[in-house]
C-alpha cells in the first residue's frame, strides 16, 4: 500500500539573522486561506532569492502553462456531454502527445477550497 504523501509547506522566517522553520499542514481546507496569482515571476524569483535550478524549473513550468492554455483553447475539443439541467459541459480530445484528455466547465455549488481539497485529499471524496 502506498502511503499518501503529506502536503506540507515549510516557511523560513528570518529574525535577527536566525532562521526558524515552521511546518504547516496543508491537507485541510482551513489550512489554506486563499490563492494569490504571481504576476511577475522574474521579480518574485529575485526577491525570494531563487537558485538557478529553481529559476529554470519555474521557467519550464511557465512554458508548460502556456502550452496547456493553448491546448485548452484549441478547437479540437468535442463536446461529449452537455447537461443543460446541471449546467455542466464535458469535452474530450487527444493532446499533441496523443493522450486522451477531458475538460469540464460549469458552475457548481462548491467553494474553490472544497474543490481543491477534493482533488488533492482522498479524505474529502465520497
Amino acid at each position: 500500500m502506498i502511503e499518501e504523501a503529506k502536503n506540507t509547506r515549510v516557511l523560513q522566517i528570518e529574525e535577527e539573522k536566525q532562521l526558524e522553520t515552521i511546518v504547516e499542514d496543508l491537507t485541510t481546507p482551513s489550512a489554506i486561506i486563499g490563492f494569490d496569482e504571481i504576476v511577475d515571476w522574474e521579480d518574485r524569483m529575485t526577491r525570494a532569492n531563487y537558485t538557478s535550478d529553481q529559476r529554470d524549473f519555474i521557467r519550464q513550468a511557465l512554458v508548460k502553462k502556456e502550452e496547456w492554455l493553448k491546448f485548452c483553447a484549441s478547437s479540437d475539443w468535442k463536446v461529449t456531454d452537455d447537461n443543460k439541467k446541471d449546467g455542466i459541459t464535458v469535452s474530450q480530445c487527444d493532446s499533441s502527445h496523443e493522450i486522451p484528455s477531458m475538460k469540464s466547465s460549469g458552475i457548481i455549488d462548491f467553494s474553490l477550497m472544497q474543490v481543491f481539497a477534493t482533488l488533492h485529499d482522498s479524505r474529502y471524496r465520497t
